[in-house]
């Protein structure tokens, strides 16, 4: 199911014609954790700029509608306190990527020898295999005892 303005608002005008209101509470649910932990903020501008179009009011009724209070309060509070928060930009992803993404320090980089043992080594390795198997003759059974 598409999450975005126009959806939120669909389903709150027609909220007595969806028969699996659990579909929606799982919705419902994941839209919390997005906020709980600030996860919304740390996702860089593209997610946070997709939430921030969210009728945020209509989620809180949704879940009242479908007679969960407590989620609809906890969802209010989420949102409230997002909108309030404060990260740091370094903390937060400054590339367009719609998901988390790694970036490393500047001062990363792969020592000589795990780079030789990564990419040289195993190809090395692969071909012996691959050599071994053709010129050396077959090992003589083991003993019996």
């Amino acid at each position: 199911m598409k999450w975005d303005e126009n959806t939120i608002i669909e389903i709150h005008q027609g909220i007595d014609r969806f028969s699996n209101s659990d579909v929606l509470l799982i919705r419902l649910a994941n839209e919390l954790e997005e906020y709980l932990d600030f996860g919304i903020i740390y996702c860089g501008d593209s997610k946070q700029q997709q939430y921030s179009n969210h009728q945020n009011n209509l989620i809180v009724e949704i879940a009242e509608k479908l007679g969960y209070p407590t989620l609809a309060v906890e969802l209010a509070n989420a949102f409230r306190e997002t909108t309030t928060a404060q990260i740091p930009p370094e903390l937060c992803n400054p590339t367009e990527h719609y998901r988390s993404a790694l970036i490393p320090p500047n001062s990363y980089q792969r020592k000589l020898p795990v780079w030789f043992d990564q990419t040289i080594g195993n190809k090395i390795a692969y071909w012996h295999s691959l050599f071994k198997s053709d010129f050396l003759p077959p090992s003589p059974p083991p003993p019996f005892l």
